[in-house]
């Protein structure tokens, strides 16, 4: 006995199929996942391989350079094509190089046609015409010259000269020496050992007076201003003469304990053999208190010079040469008939003394040169 199924388990029916039919497939792809992704993790490794070897794939095979010079009236086919493609494509060039060098290339073209059609050899550059504007005229005078030449058969004669040359001022006009009231305002607007120096420089070069100049330095010895006393001694020490000798002589008994050592160094340097002269000249001067100090120096340097001992002869600017280049006793035999006439004028009994004193001592180097001789 059949049972017939009404429509609506029929749809019961078919629903319940489907969804059966819809979890076996789930159930069957999952397994296929996990398998899959089981067998690719046991084929892929994971970790970062090392190369065994150097591999080096640099090489320059096929990578030649062509390094051929094309000038630009010899470009071929492949060049202009090149070039046209390079402007289809919108390469774009500096308007200016672009017509400079369009320029240069018609003129080297026009220069090799020219070329061509002239002989070979010198010749093959093309001469460059000077225009009749750009050419110097012939002076005047110049022609005057040279046809008088002609006229006395050959004979130079000299052209005449002209007002600028006959009062172009000499050397001698040039040099207009600075005066005192000049001299005292530059100095006096910056007192510094600088400007002292350039004042000593201008006064070696004759472009300031003596006698301006010493004035100057025996204003600025007078001055209650330590600074400028020391730049008028240093500007005396600097013109080793017979005036800075008698200034420096003069000041020393005033002068302050810090440039006593100064000046006494300044006046031993005197004994130095192209100063000794200075010393004899200091001797006839009369002055009581600068011959005796000459007379003191000269025995000091003297006595130096015996016993071995000269670097306090020397000057402080000098202070490590310590030879006996600079010194001699036999410098001092010129110093002999000085001292003799100042002794036969002196009437000063201490002054007398001093000559006496000095005059044995030189004579004793004049006695011992002689035996030294004889022998």
């Amino acid at each position: 006995m059949t049972q017939s199924l009404t429509k609506q388990e029929k749809l019961v029916l078919a629903g319940l199929l489907v969804c059966c039919i819809g979890v076996a497939s789930f159930i069957t792809n999952f397994q296929i996942i996990s398998k899959t992704t089981t067998v690719v993790e046991n084929v892929i490794n994971y970790k970062m391989g090392k190369a065994t070897e150097e591999i080096s794939t640099y090489s320059l095979d096929g990578r030649e350079i062509d390094r051929t010079i094309v000038k630009p009236e010899e470009e071929g086919f492949i060049a202009k094509t090149a070039r046209k493609i390079s402007q289809a494509l919108g390469l774009k060039k500096d308007s200016k190089k672009t017509a400079a060098a369009k320029k240069a290339q018609d003129a080297k073209k026009a220069q090799a046609a020219q070329a061509k059609k002239m002989p070979k050899g010198d010749f093959s550059k093309p001469v460059q015409q000077v225009s009749a504007q750009k050419q110097a005229p012939v002076a005047k005078n110049e022609t005057e010259v040279q046809t008088q030449n002609f006229n006395n058969g050959g004979g130079y004669v000299a052209p005449t000269e002209t007002p600028n040359q006959a009062t172009q001022p000499t050397e001698e006009t040039k040099k207009v020496k600075k005066t005192l009231e000049q001299i005292r305002t530059e100095f006096m607007a910056n007192p510094t050992r600088e400007a002292m120096m350039a004042l000593v420089s201008s006064y070696k070069k004759d472009e300031v007076n003596a006698a301006d100049f010493y004035q100057l330095q025996s204003e600025l010895l007078e001055s209650e201003n330590d600074t400028l006393v020391g730049h008028a001694l240093y500007a005396l020490r600097l013109t080793p003469s017979n005036e800075s000798f008698s200034m420096m002589a003069q000041y020393q008994p005033a002068a302050k304990v810090a440039y006593q050592t100064y000046i006494e160094e300044a006046l031993l340097s005197y004994n130095q053999s192209s100063q000794i002269n200075v010393l004899g000249s200091v001797i006839r001067s009369g002055d009581k208190v600068v011959v005796m100090k000459a007379l003191r120096v000269i025995e000091a340097g003297i006595n130096s010079i015996k016993n071995g001992t000269v670097s306090q002869l020397v000057d402080g600017r000098g202070r490590r040469e310590t030879t006996f280049a600079g010194f001699s006793l036999q410098n001092y035999l010129s110093l002999l008939p000085v001292i003799t006439q100042a002794l036969a004028a002196s009437q000063d009994n201490e002054l007398t003394a001093s000559l006496e004193s000095l005059k044995n001592l030189i004579t004793d180097i004049k006695d011992s040169n002689t035996a030294v001789a004889a022998n």
